[in-house]
């Protein structure tokens, strides 16, 4: 009999456990979802709860929060509403740009640690900081731009990691952006009930932080139908990106995104002399690197384009390279 009451039967043949299988039978029978559990009273005294987040909450939803000094705090509400996480290091998230294919070089890195409602936003704009936009040039009036990484299936992986990773789990959400790839690791594996090689083909949730998918799902963060792995596929072909990959490593849920190769149309000197002249225009301080991102070249090829456009009297450099800008004279 286990503490709650429960009578754990089990069938007469002998089968050998692992420790995390035994742990999990432990937590399915004798204790709630972590999320779900209050807070100690030691952190309860000296939580701050985000008043905008916590104020914009209430006013989308009738769902009660059970908050309030008799009812106590769980950690659900507090990993989603707390001003600035300083009890749970695991549930902070980092993330990293590494120089190269390896975990090895940092280029930058950030820790967030905010509350989980705020969190997808501000890994983004650190994504966003990371990976290149390319202006696809298709004789249209407007350029399309397009990302090396479609946002939003990138989005959807991060919400994912946020809501279902196991938070009994000491490791952290990661984010590592590599050369031709984004990684992000989730601490805990996918459940027995979703077969990993099947994961495009079936539609089923099973969530492991009820009450955090709940209030994610109340202001229509999320969707909770266990469609999010067919969208990330079909955003990524959209995109032009290979597949996203999902494995499980070294007690980690993983989902990679491998970077889109560039479309280059056949006319591209052309069409690159016009729209480096059509960007300086529509800001004359830009940079040969702003140019070469925007457009999806390397910076060298931009160089080469700019001094050709200035022997042919198409464009002009007014002042130093620093504190200078372009005029164009010829478009």
């Amino acid at each position: 009999m286990l503490s709650n009451g429960r009578i754990l039967v089990l069938e007469k043949t002998t089968q050998k456990l692992s420790v995390s299988e035994v742990r999990g039978l432990l937590k399915l029978y004798t204790l709630p979802d972590l999320d779900e559990r209050l807070v100690d009273d030691g952190i309860f005294q000296k939580m701050q709860f985000n008043d905008s987040l916590l104020g914009r909450f209430k006013k989308k939803s009738n769902f009660s929060l059970k908050e309030g000094k008799t009812k106590g705090v769980t950690y659900g509400v507090y990993l989603c509403f707390v001003a600035k996480n300083t009890q749970f290091y695991n549930a902070i998230v980092r993330a990293a740009r590494f120089k190269g294919l390896t975990p090895v070089e940092f280029i930058d890195e950030k820790q967030f640690d905010g509350p989980l409602l705020l969190i997808p936003d501000e890994i983004m704009a650190f994504i966003r900081r990371h990976i290149n936009k390319q202006i696809i040039i298709s004789g249209k009036a407007t350029h399309d731009e397009v990302w090396d990484y479609p946002l939003e299936a990138l989005r959807e992986a991060i919400m994912n990691a946020l809501v279902h990773r196991d938070y009994s789990d000491s490791g952290n959400v990661q984010i590592r952006i590599f050369d031709d790839r984004v990684e992000i690791w989730s601490p805990g594996l996918l459940p027995k009930e979703v077969d990993i090689s099947e994961i495009y083909k079936q539609a089923r949730s099973v969530p492991r932080n009820k009450l955090i998918i709940r209030i994610f799902h109340e202001i229509n963060l999320i969707e909770n139908w266990g469609t999010g792995f067919q969208r990330m596929l079909k955003l990524c072909r959209e995109n032009g990106n290979p597949d996203p990959e999902f494995s499980n490593r070294a007690g980690a849920f993983v989902a990679s995104f491998k970077k889109r190769k560039e479309n280059v149309p056949e006319n591209v000197p052309e069409n690159r002399a016009s729209l480096i002249c059509k960007l300086m225009k529509k800001d004359s301080t830009i940079s040969a690197l702003e140019l070469a991102k925007k457009i999806g070249a390397n910076e060298k090829t931009i160089k080469r384009a700019i001094d050709k456009l200035k022997r042919e009297g198409i464009i002009r450099r007014i002042g130093p390279d620093k504190g200078g800008h372009w005029k164009v004279l010829k478009f």
